[in-house]
């Protein structure tokens, strides 16, 4: 009888700790992706701000080439399949309208209006850059523990039958 008892109790004792493993996973999986989630939001505000800053530009001439590249990599930010092409997609999108920003006419060719617009959007998208490096280093820290998590032997058995996949970190 004293056997039986053992045997349930260890019983018991495992089936809380599946029952934690699942709960753990789920919360780090959810946390993952609740940074990707918001990485990508930053992300869109990002385009409209540089979709204003094209429009700025296109009242100038001789910024043709400049507001060309940045429209085409704003496309392919659009057109991304998946969270690296759409973290690929973005750093070209960065480069670009940094390129657009340095090859923007001199300030005292701007309206007054046009000047304090110029400076909005250099100050917003400052401020976005700011914010999605520490999104994107929050998350990447987030992914590679839940990847760390995952990989340790009992719970990579719960993670593999609950479906659970490791998450790549954004570059």
């Amino acid at each position: 009888m004293v056997v039986f008892y053992v045997l349930l109790i260890i019983l018991a004792v495992a089936a809380a700790a599946v029952l934690a493993a699942a709960v753990a996973l789920f919360v780090l999986n959810r946390g993952v992706a609740a940074f990707m989630a918001k990485t990508v939001k930053l992300w869109k505000k990002r385009y409209s701000a540089v979709t204003m800053l094209i429009e700025l530009a296109s009242l100038y001439p001789g910024n043709g080439s400049a507001i060309t590249g940045v429209s085409r990599a704003r496309l392919v930010c659009l057109s991304a399949n998946n969270m690296a092409e759409l973290a690929a997609a973005n750093a070209a999108l960065t480069k670009e309208y940094e390129a657009l920003i340095f090859a923007f006419p001199t300030t005292a060719g701007l309206s007054d209006e046009n000047k304090e617009t110029f400076y909005v959007i250099c100050r917003r998208l400052a401020s976005l850059e700011e914010k999605l490096a520490f999104t994107r280093e929050f998350a990447n820290r987030r992914a590679t523990r839940y990847n760390k998590f995952i990989a340790i032997y009992p719970i990579s058995l719960f993670a593999k039958w609950l479906s659970f996949r490791s998450v790549e970190p954004l570059p």
